[in-house]
């Protein structure tokens, strides 16, 4: 790859979401072990609450994409295309375009994958299905997160050219973090939640196991980073904080990014990820791990590649508040259990999440895209 480059179809932040920190993650790990990146912005949203919503405004950004596309292929000449592909019927027609446009200029395409629902949203129509085979037939390569995600491609028959390159963090873990300084303002939580506030991410459903759990263990501190940016919704959250008798029992920090959200996420004791999507590889529990800390988390999608029920993590059934809870109540009732799950946390992170890893995946991902044919599975 010395004298190739790679063009980089994607998000950045804002709006901060996991595949769009993977993106920044991707970019950096590429410049630092010297491979020359050109980056297209691919973030028709803005902000979350679009992400999957039609409008004009993005039908026009969608359009300078693909017309700044095609003049980077003319003009830059890039060998490699990694184009971050998702399952968003909103989008499809787009990427349908853009692969055509990569296939047409010689460059290879590879597709980034983070999220699950292609099987499912190509039963559902047959255009649908067309687009999505049509771009995974452009592709020399498909670069997935974890088993999980392989298996929403059997449908395409696509197995054969898809590798698994797992997510990271690019958090320093020797941090000066636990000897609090600069970080007495904020108070270390025991349980915590950490995800942009939204209906289907499981905030009710953190209030509600809050509400059991505190019966049983009333010292128990909780703790809420994120916002929303639906006022309607934060009503609704405050009514259910009244609702529930949790008005000063649960703390809401708000955004927060930098050592401040890294302070909280190491000394909390533990994370809860309720969420009700099929998640792909959540980048939330990932960090987590990164710093010992250990998740409770809702069975959907890619989590159970992530945490390894009773070993660094606990999994229970979807949308089950009583199960979470009570698994809750006996991790804190349990020191050694929970010493236990932290510390193999940190283990799976160093194994199967590190940096260094996933930079050496990609580095050699694109080195035998350039000599012939890769592996399956980096």
């Amino acid at each position: 790859m010395k004298n190739s480059k790679v063009l980089v179809i994607g998000q950045i932040p804002p709006p901060v979401h996991g595949a769009s920190m993977m993106n920044l993650y991707l970019l950096q790990s590429l410049s630092e072990v010297g491979i020359k990146v050109d980056f297209l912005d691919k973030n028709l949203s803005k902000t979350v609450n679009q992400i999957g919503k039609l409008s004009i405004a993005k039908l026009v950004r969608a359009l300078k994409l693909v017309s700044k596309t095609a003049k980077n292929l003319i003009f830059g000449k890039s060998d490699v295309v990694i184009l971050f592909f998702s399952a968003s019927k909103s989008s499809l027609a787009v990427d349908f375009l853009l692969s055509k446009i990569v296939n047409f200029s010689g460059a290879k395409l590879v597709l980034y994958i983070h999220t699950i629902g292609f099987t499912e949203i190509s039963k559902n129509s047959r255009l649908n299905r067309r687009f999505i085979e049509g771009i995974f037939s452009s592709s020399v390569k498909i670069v997935t997160l974890g088993e999980t995600m392989k298996n929403d491609l059997t449908l395409f028959n696509m197995l054969s050219k898809t590798v698994v390159i797992k997510n990271t963090s690019r958090h320093n873990f020797n941090s000066s973090l636990k000897n609090g300084l600069s970080h007495q303002k904020l108070e270390a939580p025991d349980v915590l939640f950490l995800s942009n506030l939204l209906p289907k991410k499981g905030i009710l459903d953190f209030l509600q196991v809050a509400s059991i759990t505190l019966k049983s263990l009333p010292d128990l501190k909780f703790s809420v980073i994120g916002s929303t940016s639906s006022p309607k919704f934060m009503s609704y959250i405050e009514e259910e904080l009244v609702r529930l008798d949790l008005v000063d029992k649960i703390k809401f920090i708000g955004e927060q990014s930098g050592d401040e959200k890294w302070h909280l996420l190491e000394e909390a004791q533990v994370l809860l990820f309720p969420s009700h999507y099929q998640e792909a590889q959540p980048l939330t529990i990932i960090e987590a791990m990164s710093v010992s800390t250990p998740t409770i988390a809702y069975d959907n999608g890619g989590i159970k590649d992530l945490v390894l029920n009773g070993i660094n993590g606990v999994l229970v059934p979807s949308n089950d508040v009583e199960v979470m809870s009570r698994e809750l109540i006996e991790l804190m009732s349990d020191p050694n259990k929970l010493f236990f799950l932290s510390s193999n946390s940190r283990k799976f992170y160093e194994t199967h999440h590190a940096c260094l890893h996933y930079s050496n995946a990609w580095k050699s991902l694109l080195e035998n895209l350039s000599a012939g044919p890769s592996p399956d599975t980096i």
